[in-house]
């Protein structure tokens, strides 16, 4: 059980990772764009 857990942990911060990564880059892109549509 404890392995399972920790497995599940790792598992859950890599997607959690992963997710943050994507949304900051399709924000950085948001961003841009309206900062050049503004300017």
């Amino acid at each position: 059980m404890k392995v399972r857990l920790t497995y599940f942990t790792a598992t859950l911060s890599a997607h959690a990772l992963l997710w943050s990564v994507t949304l900051l880059i399709m924000l950085e892109d948001d961003v841009a764009m309206l900062a050049f549509m503004f300017s």
